[in-house]
């Protein structure tokens, strides 16, 4: 820990990174490292609860945490309503409800997947409630919420899983502002950039557009969370963008400026061939990259997230795990019904069933199996990507590749031509960068 005029500076060797802290922070960490337990620190020092595991998750994440890191820890997601109040005209899960029937998650089924993953896992790091819209289910929402912390209080669980919300944006009652403030969750949102162009595609089931309540819901969470939420906003990008001369610049740029969003996702669209928002090449996120990396001090602060961690990873030399992804081993869905997936890309898609949180013990061969399956795969088993120069930085996605190609373990041609190219502008920038 280096002093300087502000308090000061935490500094990790293993990663050459650093994070300022205060007085207070500091002598909280040199306890921890004495094996001071929490409860005599916070009686001391003038720190809550929440503060204190923020603490000690930094610790554990860089090493700096006495006790072993934790094994096991993976994330969950819960699909709290198989329905949904829009109808965008892209929409991967058919309209919220998938491949099966229009539904809600109960209260029991909720409570056998904490359960369900609690039991097999040593520790749930996030919960991420996901749709059709998960806002129209609160009441399960709140009551998994209540029910971790019961967990929590009988000493069952050591720590409250972080939450993340993934909504359209259109439903922000007082009840949600207080729940997303009482237990401190991310929230990300889904605009498709102005909203003349969101409402293209992003409507109500009425064939409303939703994007002048989707930018209120924006205002009205920023100041009930003083700017904290919305935490991030998925922008999907289309070939409908393309034809009315919207660039991906122009979108980060309506976010960032217009509505202040702190990360931005500009995700290109899965949708047919023949759809009219289908992208036909590639280019409009090519251009994207050649502008940020030609001015990068200038727009750093402007890079969507796929090309923000792509310049992370080159810069910290981070290679892929031999596996496709993390979906079925360190990530899990569970549908309204209670089925399990790898993720939720892949909801009611019997390949990847994983079985059922309401049968644990009928569940485990069939787990078991697509966990191994997942696990041991190698992604140089296809020869296209034990050929790709890009192999070892590649982030593959199950679910994706899935859904564009019908097999998991099959990269989409677009989306890898795409990523060799990022890939190659990044090199090409970063050596320039070190010459000069």
């Amino acid at each position: 820990m280096i002093p300087d005029a502000e308090g000061y500076v935490l500094f990790f060797c293993d990663d050459i990174s650093w994070k300022r802290i205060t007085e207070t922070e500091k002598n909280v960490i040199l306890e921890i490292q004495k094996g001071k337990s929490q409860a005599d620190i916070c009686e001391y020092y003038p720190i809550s609860e929440t503060e204190y595991e923020k603490l000690c998750d930094l610790l554990e994440e860089k090493g700096g945490h006495p006790e072993p890191k934790d094994a096991g820890r993976i994330k969950l997601t819960l699909n709290l309503a198989n329905t949904c109040n829009m109808r965008c005209k892209y929409c991967y899960a058919h309209g919220g409800v998938y491949e099966s029937e229009e539904s809600i998650m109960t209260k029991e089924t909720a409570q056998a997947a904490v359960d369900f993953f609690m039991h097999k896992f040593d520790k749930i790091s996030s919960i991420k409630f996901i749709g059709g819209e998960p806002l129209m289910n609160l009441d399960v929402l709140k009551f998994i919420c209540e029910y971790i912390e019961d967990q929590k209080k009988k000493g069952k669980i050591k720590k409250v899983p972080s939450y993340i919300v993934n909504t359209n944006g259109t439903i922000l009652t007082d009840e949600i502002l207080e729940l997303i403030n009482k237990y401190e969750m991310r929230v990300n949102f889904s605009l498709d950039g102005p909203g003349w162009m969101n409402d293209q595609a992003r409507i109500f089931v009425n064939g409303r557009g939703t994007s002048h309540i989707v930018e209120e819901n924006i205002r009205k969470l920023q100041k009930a969370t003083g700017g904290r939420c919305p935490t991030s906003v998925d922008a999907v990008y289309t070939q409908r963008h393309v034809d009315q001369n919207v660039s991906v610049m122009d979108v980060i740029h309506y976010l960032k400026d217009e509505l202040h969003i702190p990360k931005v996702h500009v995700i290109p669209v899965d949708a047919k061939e023949n759809s009219p928002f289908h992208l036909k090449n590639s280019q409009a996120y090519l251009d994207a990259v050649d502008e940020i990396l030609k001015d990068y001090e200038g727009n750093k602060e402007y890079m969507f997230t796929l090309l923000k961690g792509m310049i992370a990873r080159i810069q910290a030399k981070d290679i892929s795990p031999d596996n496709m992804c993390v979906g079925g081993t360190e990530l899990f869905s569970v549908s309204a019904a209670g089925k399990i997936y790898p993720c939720h890309l892949l909801t009611d898609v019997n390949t990847y069933y994983m079985g059922d949180v309401h049968d644990p013990e009928g569940s485990e061969d069939q787990f078991q199996k697509i966990y191994n399956l997942l696990k041991n795969y190698s992604r140089y088993s296809s020869e296209t990507c034990r050929k790709c120069f890009g192999n070892k930085l590649c982030i593959g996605c199950l679910g994706g590749n899935n859904f564009r190609t019908g097999d998991g373990f099959k990269g989409d041609p677009f989306i890898c031509s795409m990523f060799r190219e990022i890939v190659e502008k990044i090199i090409v920038w970063e050596a320039s960068e070190k010459e000069s």
